[in-house]
């Protein structure tokens, strides 16, 4: 059995878990609906941007979870 990604998170339930399970720092929100986080990896400055979207799609939470080196089934077992 394959789990699939959520249908139904937004911009926001990504920053809130980004920030609580993988300890993201905010940084900033744009003026065009973007949230700036970072975080410091082996000496190295890790940014996600997430769009603040209403829903975000799966194509979009695989581009995020590609930016802060999660795959499908680490995201999935984080979010139980």
């Amino acid at each position: 059995m394959t789990n699939k990604l959520p249908t139904d998170m937004s911009g926001q339930d990504m920053v809130k878990f980004l920030i609580d399970k993988l300890g993201y720092i905010f940084v900033k929100k744009s003026k065009k609906n973007h949230i700036k986080l970072t975080k410091m990896i082996d000496g190295k400055k890790k940014i996600a941007i997430i769009p603040d979207h209403k829903i975000l799609k799966p194509g979009m939470l695989r581009v995020i979870l590609n930016q802060v080196g999660l795959d499908k089934e680490e995201f999935i077992d984080l979010l139980k």
